[in-house]
């Protein structure tokens, strides 16, 4: 059975949607100055809802350690700049990236081993060149003149049927004393 990612279209929209409405609400309280406290307790407790909200969408994060890497980073960097650029809705898109990247390399491998155990003949490959695998008696053999390319139904190749033109555009006779 090939692999299918799981369907978190609503773990993401919630995810963005929050983070988007906490940086806002941030950025905003931090600009006018009117409740410092919640800001402050946001900037807190965000790596907690964040960490607990990705294992309740059951989105692997202690596995990887860039993706906790990328939380601890807006925490640092929200830290840094004393609250004015909580980016956590970047956070929350590079997390959404790197899954969807994940899913894809598993959805890739999953692919990649049906076919092997599928039994299918892998295509032939010269280079860079996909090269169609042939089977007896599918194509007509072909004559040496023909690999070389030196056939009537090759244009450059055929014989003249008329002496060619001269410079001046008389034919030359072939009977010339």
């Amino acid at each position: 059975m090939a692999y299918k990612p799981p369907k978190r279209t609503l773990a993401w929209i919630v995810l963005f949607s929050l983070t988007g409405f906490v940086d806002l609400a941030q950025f905003l309280i931090d600009l006018t100055g009117v409740g410092v406290a919640v800001s402050e307790s946001t900037e807190v407790a965000m790596p907690a809802v964040v960490i607990g909200l990705l294992m309740l969408f059951k989105i692997p994060i202690f596995t990887k350690i860039n993706r906790l890497a990328s939380i601890v980073g807006v925490d640092i960097g929200d830290a840094l700049t004393g609250g004015l650029a909580p980016f956590w809705i970047l956070d929350i898109w590079y997390l959404w990236w790197d899954v969807r990247r994940e899913d894809r390399a598993l959805l890739a491998q999953a692919k990649q081993e049906e076919l092997q155990r599928s039994g299918m003949p892998r295509p032939l490959n010269e280079g860079d060149v996909r090269r169609p695998s042939i089977e007896p008696g599918t194509l007509e053999e072909t004559s040496p003149e023909e690999e070389r390319g030196q056939t009537a139904r090759n244009p450059d190749t055929r014989p003249l049927k008329s002496p060619p033109l001269n410079l001046n555009g008389v034919r030359r006779s072939q009977n010339r004393v």
